[in-house]
């Protein structure tokens, strides 16, 4: 039984699947053209703004469809309060982009943020390599589609993580900035911002975890396990 998200080792569990049978199988992923891009397109600037590409989707709705968009925003604010001035780069879509306006006008941060229309992929690669760090989204504690591209291309990214399911799932704990509520958010802008070229290394760390637990070469090897054992069944 392939499991492709992390949250759903634990339903597989419920579901009573023996456990010698489940593969934590990550989705597929062309790393190879991601790695590529990075090599190429390295940015010169290092990058001052955060940018969060998540559709805006806060108010009401299913849990799974939640980004907790208004947090990020709350989180400029105790930043701002702190002497600190992030700039923040919201795409303009999802069916809550109009309250997310709203909320930064109410808490005062419209100098803080900027807004841009929906991107190419090519060109949403490269606002990820333009960016000092990305934030994803912070209601879902697993992490998808923008974590995993943003760390092959080396960037650091801040995100809802469960510690204990990601390291369960890929065998090793993703090196993200686990964040949920405005407070863990801010605190790790606040890092970011401390470390605007990335001394510390955390995007080059994020981009060897997409290499070795995340790559195109892993999800096949993992997949032609199985089936090789599946074959050779006596």
């Amino acid at each position: 039984v392939f499991v492709t998200n992390a949250d759903d080792l634990d339903a597989a569990a419920r579901l009573g699947v023996d456990p010698t049978k489940v593969v934590a199988l990550p989705h597929a992923v062309d790393t190879d053209k991601l790695f590529a891009f990075a090599a190429e397109h390295r940015d010169t600037d290092a990058g001052r703004a955060f940018f969060a590409p998540a559709r805006h989707d806060w108010v009401e709705g299913f849990k799974t469809q939640l980004k907790g968009n208004d947090r990020i925003v709350r989180a400029v604010r105790l930043l701002v309060d702190r002497g600190l001035g992030p700039t923040v780069v919201f795409v303009d879509w999802g069916r809550h982009a109009p309250q997310t306006k709203g909320l930064i006008a109410e808490l005062g941060v419209e100098q803080n943020v900027r807004w841009i229309q929906p991107l190419t992929k090519r060109a949403l690669w490269q606002a990820y390599l333009d960016s000092c760090a990305v934030l994803d989204q912070f209601v879902m504690d697993v992490i998808g589609g923008v974590t995993f591209e943003a760390m092959a291309l080396g960037r650091r990214v801040i995100t809802a993580l469960d510690v204990d399911v990601n390291r369960r799932f890929f065998g090793e704990e993703p090196p993200l900035f686990g964040a949920q509520s405005p407070e863990e958010i801010a605190a790790a802008m606040q890092t970011v911002l401390g470390d605007p070229t990335d001394n510390a290394g955390r995007g080059r760390r994020a981009q060897d975890w997409v290499r070795t637990y995340h790559s195109s070469e892993r999800i096949v090897a993992l997949q032609t396990q199985v089936y090789d054992r599946l074959v050779h069944v006596p």
